[in-house]
């Protein structure tokens, strides 16, 4: 793939990103920690704050685990991109 298909394809997905980064400022995500993963308040604060929160999840069977993760990164929004050269051997 050219240079200048994979800057192509990587700028038409930064919009993709960064929209999905903002639908988690959504108010129900506090249900969502609490009612499907069973977060305590205390681990949302951690989230919050900037704590990493892990939880075992229940599986279906015995030979399955399932973990959810979360933290909070605050950064501030992106004003543009910054695509490094390939790197290339030779």
């Amino acid at each position: 793939m050219s240079r200048y298909l994979r800057a192509a394809v990587l700028l038409a997905l930064i919009p993709a990103a960064v929209s999905l980064s903002l639908s988690q400022t959504n108010p129900d995500l506090r249900t969502y920690f609490t009612d499907y993963i069973g977060l305590s308040d205390d681990q949302i604060a951690a989230i919050r704050n900037g704590d990493a929160v892990t939880k075992k999840l229940q599986s279906r069977t015995a030979d399955e685990i399932f973990v959810f993760g979360a933290v909070y990164i605050g950064l501030p929004a992106i004003s543009g991109a910054f695509l490094p050269e390939p790197i290339t051997s030779g």
